[in-house]
């Protein structure tokens, strides 16, 4: 078999482990994961997950040199995604989301993506912002949060809520 054949099937393999994803949904997981300062330093052009979504990752656009880059996330024991790994120093854009899918395919294959995204420096208990307190009497919710909990077309508004509720500090 040649190199180009071999690499092929290879790629075939790996990338049945990643999908891309919108911008907007990735933007919805990674609620909170990026600096304020990044969106000077690079653009994102692309953005991608596992199949079960427990990885999310983006490719960047470097300002500075001109080149891509890739970052891959995880959930932390909080629940917040965070980076788990990152590489730099690709020429175009599809080398580096070549390289990023046979990453989410290795990490997907061999690592306990939970172990993976433990940073060790978590220190609060995550919010259930969608939890009520158990003394509370449900007659007395407002129907707006009532229909948020309880309509199945409420649903992409519970899961934003619930992305949101980790990064918060009792």
């Amino acid at each position: 078999m040649g190199e180009a054949k071999r690499r092929a099937t290879l790629r075939a393999k790996a990338f049945v482990e990643s999908k891309e994803l919108k911008r907007a949904r990735f933007n919805m997981r990674a609620i909170g994961t990026r600096l304020s300062h990044m969106f000077f330093v690079c653009t994102e052009v692309s953005w991608w997950s596992s199949l079960d979504e427990r990885l999310i990752a983006a490719v960047a656009l470097d300002h500075t040199d001109e080149d891509y880059s890739w970052i891959v996330l995880a959930r932390d024991q909080n629940g917040c995604f965070r980076c788990v790994d990152v590489k730099t120093d690709y020429p175009t854009q599809w080398k580096a989301e070549e390289a990023l899918r046979f990453r989410i395919a290795e990490i997907v294959r061999n690592e306990d993506i939970e172990a993976l995204g433990a940073q060790g420096d978590e220190t609060n208990v995550p919010i259930d912002l969608l939890r009520l307190p158990t003394d509370f009497a449900p007659e007395k919710l407002h129907p707006y949060f009532k229909l948020l909990l309880e309509d199945p077309g409420r649903a992409p508004a519970r899961a934003v809520i619930n992305e949101i509720g980790p990064w918060l500090v009792d």
